[in-house]
């Protein structure tokens, strides 16, 4: 995290291990970094909770766009 964090200029806590990187739901699995991205078709924030049910242990997601106590697993 502490790469992606240099990358993005901004601090990240807590300090997880990441062992994948997608924006794709479909390939996100324990230990994944979600990038939810804004398509011309799809928006990536919409999938957010799905990635948290598969595994991502972390998101990356446009300011403002979602609250982390919105996301949960139940």
């Amino acid at each position: 995290m502490a790469k992606i964090s240099a990358l993005i200029g901004r601090e990240i806590t807590p300090d997880v291990e990441v062992t994948n990187v997608s924006s794709d739901t479909r390939l996100i699995k324990a230990g994944s970094l979600f990038i939810a991205m804004q398509g011309n078709r799809v928006d990536g924030v919409n999938f957010i909770p799905d990635a948290v049910k598969q595994g991502a242990v972390a998101v990356l997601a446009p300011k403002g766009s979602v609250r982390p106590d919105s996301v949960g697993t139940d």
